[in-house]
C-alpha cells in the first residue's frame, strides 16, 4: 500500500509539473505573439521627462572630460554649477516607432526643453545590427552598431533619451530576451540574464513575477495574467540600494484584442541624482514602409568590429571604428577589417567628428557616474 501511494504522489508531482511548464511555455508563447504583432504596428509616446542631478558630481564628471576643455560654452556651463546643489533638467517630446518585420524605426522630437535646442535622433534597429542618426543643422552623424533592439544602444551616446526607453514596454518586444539597461554595466553578456533560460517564474494571484540575482545586481519582471501577460513592473537595483530603476505600467488599452500600456512611469535613482518620466501612449496604427537611412556616398562611422557595445565599452569600440563613404551596401566584417587596415582604424576627412553638446552631458552623467563607480568597484573586487 505504501508503495502505491508513493507512486501515486510521485505521478502527481510529476503532473503537476509538467502542467506548470505548459503553462509558462504558452506565456512565453504569448509574448511571442504580442511581438509579431507589434512588429507591424506603428506607437507613437509623449515624454514628459524630469531629471534632478547632483550639481557638483555634474561638474566634476564634466569638468574630467577632454570635451568640456574644448567646448568654451560647456566650459562655462561647468563654472555656473559652483555652489549649486542641484541641476534639474525638463524635457517634453515624442517618441514615434515604426515597426516592419524587417526594421522597428525610433524617432525622438523634442517639444521644449530646458537645456536648449538638442539634435534630432533616429535609430533603426535591424536584425542584426542597428544604425544611429544624429541631425543637427544641415549635419548629419550616421553610427553602425552591432547592437539589436532588444540590446538598445549606450546611453552616452546623443540620443540617449531613445536607450532609456524600454523596448518591451513602448513596443512590446518580448521582455524575456532584452538586456536593454541591464547591460549597461557589465563589460560581455550578463550572467544575470543568462538566468531567464532557466529561471521558475513564481505566482501570486494573477502576477507572475521572474527574479535574478548576481553579486552586483538583482532584476524583477512582473507579468499580469489580466493582460495576456505582459510586463507591468521592471526593476533593475544594485544590491548595496544606491542604484534603482523601475518601470511601471498604470494603465492598458486594448487594442485589436492586443494590451498596450497607456501609461508608464518610469523612476530612476542613483545617488542623490533621480529621474521621472511620464510616457503616454499618444496613438498606434499601421505601419508605414521603412527605407533604409543611408544613401550612397553618406560618410559612415561603424562600430561592428567591437562585438558588445555598451557604456563601459564603447571608448575601446571608438578606438576601433572603421570609417567609410557608404556605396549601397553593409561590409561584412572581414570587408570591414580590410577597410580598417587601409585607413589605420583612422577616420576619413570627410567623417563628422562626434560633437558634445550640453543636453549630451546633463541625462547621461546620471549612468556615466554608476557605471564607472560599479565597473571600478567590480574590478577592485575581482583583483581583492
Amino acid at each position: 500500500m505504501r508503495i502505491i501511494c508513493t507512486i501515486t504522489l510521485a505521478g502527481l508531482i510529476g503532473l503537476i509539473a509538467s502542467a506548470q511548464s505548459s503553462t509558462w511555455q504558452q506565456v512565453r508563447d504569448k509574448l511571442d505573439e504580442y511581438e509579431k504583432w507589434a512588429r507591424q504596428r506603428s506607437f507613437v509616446w509623449q515624454v514628459e521627462a524630469r531629471t534632478v542631478l547632483d550639481a557638483q558630481e555634474l561638474k566634476a564628471a564634466m569638468e574630467g572630460t577632454n570635451a568640456v576643455n574644448r567646448h568654451e560654452s560647456l566650459a562655462r556651463f561647468a563654472k555656473s554649477l559652483a555652489g549649486k546643489s542641484e541641476y534639474s533638467v525638463q524635457r517634453t517630446w515624442i517618441l514615434t516607432i515604426n515597426n516592419t518585420s524587417k526594421c522597428s524605426h525610433w524617432k525622438a522630437e523634442i517639444l521644449s526643453s530646458s537645456v536648449g535646442e538638442s539634435d534630432v535622433c533616429e535609430v533603426f534597429y535591424y536584425e542584426n545590427f542597428s544604425i544611429r542618426i544624429s541631425k543637427h543643422n544641415d549635419a548629419k552623424d550616421i553610427i553602425i552598431l552591432p547592437n539589436t533592439i532588444y540590446e538598445g544602444i549606450p546611453t552616452l551616446l546623443e540620443g540617449n533619451l531613445i536607450t532609456r526607453c524600454h523596448p518591451a514596454f513602448v513596443a512590446l518586444v518580448n521582455p524575456l530576451k532584452c538586456t536593454v539597461l541591464v547591460r549597461t554595466f557589465y563589460n560581455q553578456e550578463p550572467s544575470l540574464l543568462r538566468q531567464w533560460d532557466y529561471v521558475k517564474p513564481k505566482q501570486v494571484g494573477h502576477l507572475l513575477k521572474l527574479s535574478a540575482k548576481d553579486s552586483l545586481f538583482s532584476v524583477e519582471w512582473v507579468l499580469d495574467g489580466r493582460y495576456d501577460y505582459r510586463p507591468v513592473s521592471f526593476v533593475l537595483k544594485s544590491n548595496n540600494g544606491n542604484f534603482v530603476i523601475n518601470y511601471f505600467v498604470k494603465e492598458f488599452k486594448n487594442i485589436g484584442g492586443y494590451y498596450v500600456p497607456n501609461e508608464i512611469i518610469y523612476m530612476e535613482n542613483i545617488g542623490k541624482n533621480r529621474a521621472g518620466w511620464h510616457i503616454k501612449l499618444k496613438s498606434v496604427h499601421s505601419n508605414t514602409p521603412i527605407e533604409f537611412p543611408i544613401s550612397k556616398g553618406s560618410a559612415v562611422t561603424d562600430l561592428r568590429l567591437t562585438d558588445y557595445i555598451n557604456e563601459s565599452t564603447l571608448n575601446k569600440a571608438l578606438e576601433a571604428q572603421v570609417g567609410y563613404i557608404w556605396q549601397g551596401n553593409l561590409p561584412t566584417k572581414e570587408e570591414l577589417k580590410r577597410i580598417g587596415y587601409r585607413h589605420g582604424y583612422l577616420l576619413p576627412p570627410a567623417v563628422p567628428h562626434r560633437r558634445f553638446s550640453l543636453w549630451l552631458f546633463a541625462p547621461a552623467v546620471l549612468f556615466f557616474t554608476a557605471a564607472a563607480y560599479l565597473y571600478w568597484r567590480q574590478r577592485r573586487h575581482n583583483a581583492a
